[in-house]
């Protein structure tokens, strides 16, 4: 038996280690039974993290021609624009205007992979867009898919026999739009697990508490989104192929390889949290990571299960005045002092607005 089989014969579910306050604490910094506990010991890659039970080696998806279908998923998780941080309502914490700038310059930037992806290849099976339900989400969302849609529309409105160069290609019949799901709670931002290093923090009974709700919610969105989800199958068009059995599969059948394009708009801890389970490293380490506003990451899922990071927290697409992490402008994110000033020009910008629109209202009448 080889060291690796022996580390297998040790699996056990990914998830918090369990065993409440009898398990004591880890390294006197947090509950032991917060721990994540990965399914192999790091840094063994499980290569079935997606499939809950199945395995790629005893299965084939098998389509109705005789090929094997192999699928690439290519996600882009998008953090949501910069909001009113400073008010409490979900409601009321809208997208300020650069807020709305980054959305669209996110959503332009998406539209114009995704026009390019259409026009070089015919495999594309999903185009989707997920979102969280908090209003900021839900904004930036709005704004991405409106310009996703408006591409769509401008294609698909053209005349398709004027450009004989185009007939037979993608490029000259009309796509498919994409589709738009319902805002999702799952999605909403929270706080996965404990972080390391810790910055100085002490665990407090409020972020256990916090950790013990939310780890549950997180990590079902990393399972329905991320993971092969019965879900995702049903909107792929799952009737267009049946898993058989690997032994009663045809040998040296032609592969037919396909490309799945998922959008899901997020929050910075979801997101950093999604990045960790996806690559298989200790989701402890999610704080280590930073996302401006408006950022795109991009996790592409290979057919054998592994997993690239080819992007994170892009933000090339916008230019330098439009960055933006939270409050603080540019680049300057690191300094306190700076969050707090920003938070007053904020007060004074909206107080300045308000006595406008006042003096608006009083001309008129």
């Amino acid at each position: 038996m080889s060291l690796f089989d022996a580390f297998k014969k040790k699996k056990q579910e990914p998830g918090l280690s369990g065993g409440g306050s009898m398990a004591g604490k880890y390294y006197d910094l947090f509950p032991k039974c917060q721990l994540f506990k990965p399914k192999y010991e790091y840094p063994l890659w499980d290569q079935n993290w997606d499939l809950y039970g199945r395995t790629r080696s005893s299965k084939r998806q098998m389509l109705k021609n005789g090929s094997q279908r192999k699928v690439t998923r290519h996600i882009f998780l998008v953090r949501h624009g910069q909001y009113r941080e400073d008010l409490q309502h979900d409601e009321q914490r809208v997208l300020t205007h650069k807020g709305r700038e980054q959305a669209k310059k996110t959503g332009e930037w998406l539209a114009e992979i995704i026009r390019k992806n259409n026009i070089s290849t015919s495999t594309c099976k999903v185009k989707l867009l997920s979102c969280s339900t908090m209003k900021r989400a839900k904004q930036t969302a709005n704004i991405i898919y409106n310009e996703i849609d408006a591409m769509y529309d401008k294609h698909n409105g053209q005349s398709f026999d004027d450009d004989e160069s185009k007939k037979g290609t993608s490029e000259g019949e009309k796509w498919v739009p994409i589709r738009r799901e319902e805002p999702d709670p799952m999605l909403m931002e929270g706080i996965p697990c404990h972080f390391l290093p810790t910055m100085g923090q002490k665990s407090t009974p409020e972020r256990v508490d916090q950790i013990t709700q939310d780890f549950p919610r997180m990590e079902g969105a990393f399972r329905k989104y991320i993971g092969r989800s019965d879900w995702l199958e049903e909107i792929n068009e799952s009737n267009a192929f049946v898993n058989m059995d690997t032994d009663k599969a045809p040998k040296n059948c032609p592969i037919h390889r396909e490309h799945e394009y998922q959008i899901i708009v997020s929050h910075a801890n979801m997101i950093r949290f999604l990045v960790c389970r996806a690559l298989q490293i200790p989701p402890e380490a999610w704080l280590r990571l930073s996302l401006f506003n408006g950022s795109v990451t991009y996790l592409v899922i290979h057919a054998g299960g592994e997993v690239t990071l080819r992007l994170f927290g892009e933000i090339g697409h916008m230019g330098y005045d439009l960055v933006s992490s939270d409050l603080y402008e540019g680049f300057n994110w690191d300094s306190f002092e700076f969050y707090q000033s920003a938070l007053v020009k904020q007060k004074v910008q909206e107080k300045e607005k308000e006595e406008e629109k006042k003096r608006k209202m009083m001309t008129m009448n």
